[in-house]
């Protein structure tokens, strides 16, 4: 027979069935129902509020300490406040099963803000559940008490207001009595002093292994491209110069690591050199190693740039001609820096000022208007857009209408560094 109820209810319907004998929590929207609706199963399962989020997770952890399944709630702000006890308890492990609740407010129903704890257990090195409807509530705390016996784990049991409170139909289960094993002193295991931490980072490690390998094909691939950084790491090869794919670059991308960020390589030589390096030994050895990555070298002078900049328009424009240059270092820089960004610039003139903005390759004019105001993307009803090269040329944009060089562009444009544009729009 199968039941309705909402998602908190399930989750205490799954602590009763998974054998859980302990309790504790700290109430808090999303979370509160799930203790209130274990009272019922009050003869098999020992529930109490915790003055706070840590005494709670403390609680909990003492009684998986002991042997006995246990399980802990609280939303999401307050596992802040359970931090400390959760991440040592991930390298201590369990004796019984170990579930720690964290009820997320997406939208901010009820909370002061969004903050997505899926992160806590990575950051933990521990085990994550995360249900996304009544019926799963329920089936993975059992799930989740399997997880931390097998693999010696604490387990966050990550749910959402949306899932705690919305209904389905649940279909209900037996008990399963839990024996708990014969407590055994273990201070090696259950002291975490530092010496006995440093000594349980290997073996927490080899945890997060063999958890990759129960799970599911991404999470497989995931591991494999990790251990492939590492390895590179480890051999001081930075992650870009990897040869990774770009799905394999796209599991990284959370992760925000330095040496996957694109690099620019810059040499500064004497003023002889810039405009023909190739018999300077260091910067042809530059180069060489930027190949390997696919990266730019820029050569300048700093001397040279430092004159330069002190000199009239004119007088810069003779020096640079002289020194074989059609252009700064300076303005090599930038214009190799928006390249290898992947960025551009689109300007707007008026009577009262111009201006440039900086937008990404391939961005189309819809987009691009929303760059200046949110109003210029939503109501979007054409760009009218001259080149800056032909706008420089005519003299003013009168002139260049004349010869046909302004033209109507709409929302599938995209855009071309150096457009200069004047949207039309309606909210």
């Amino acid at each position: 027979m199968k039941h309705l109820m909402s998602g908190n209810e399930a989750t205490a319907r799954g602590v009763y069935e998974a054998g859980i004998k302990i309790c504790s929590a700290y109430p808090g929207t999303p979370s509160t129902e799930i203790l209130e609706n274990l009272p019922q199963y009050k003869d098999d399962v020992y529930c109490e509020w915790a003055p706070n989020e840590k005494v709670a997770t403390e609680v909990a952890y003492g009684a998986s300490v002991a042997g006995s399944r246990a399980f802990c709630t609280m939303k999401m702000v307050g596992l802040n406040v359970a931090a400390d006890p959760l991440f040592t308890a991930g390298y201590m492990g369990v004796n019984g099963a170990y579930v720690v609740v964290t009820a997320d407010d997406p939208s901010c129903h009820s909370s002061q803000n969004e903050q997505d704890n899926r992160h806590y257990a990575r950051a933990a090195k521990i085990a994550m559940v995360e249900p996304s409807d009544a019926q799963e509530c329920k089936d993975f705390v059992r799930l989740a008490c399997e997880i931390s016996e097998e693999f010696d784990t604490p387990v966050l049991y990550r749910t959402t207001t949306r899932v705690c409170h919305s209904k389905g139909l649940v279909e209900f289960g037996e008990r399963v009595e839990h024996v708990a094993p014969a407590y055994a002193r273990n201070t090696r295991k259950y002291v975490c002093a530092p010496a006995n931490a440093y000594l349980n980072h290997p073996i927490v490690e080899e945890r997060l292994v063999k958890l990759a390998k129960t799970g599911d094909k991404k999470v497989k691939l995931e591991q494999a491209v990790m251990e492939k950084v590492m390895a590179g790491l480890s051999d001081g090869v930075p992650a870009r110069r990897l040869g990774l794919t770009e799905e394999e670059q796209e599991f990284l991308g959370e992760l925000h690591l330095l040496t996957m960020k694109p690099v620019l390589y810059i040499t500064n030589v004497a003023e002889g050199e810039v405009a023909d390096p190739s018999g300077n030994e260091h910067v042809q050895a530059v180069k060489k190693y930027a190949a390997e990555e696919n990266a730019e070298v820029i050569v300048v002078s700093a001397k040279m740039e430092s004159e330069v900049a002190e000199l009239p328009e004119e007088e810069a424009k003779e020096y640079l001609e002289m020194a074989g240059l059609e252009e700064t270092g300076l303005d090599r820089l930038i214009k190799a820096g928006f390249k290898l960004l992947g960025l551009m610039t689109f300007l707007t003139a008026g009577e009262m000022e111009s201006r440039a903005w900086t937008i990404k390759l391939n961005t189309k004019a819809p987009q691009a208007a929303g760059k200046i105001h949110t109003d210029f993307e939503r109501g979007f009803i054409r760009a009218e857009i001259v080149s800056f090269d032909d706008l420089v040329a005519c003299g003013s944009k009168a002139a260049a209408r004349e010869k046909g060089l302004v033209r109507l562009e709409g929302k599938d444009y995209v855009m071309q560094d150096g457009d200069v544009v004047e949207f039309r729009f309606n909210v």
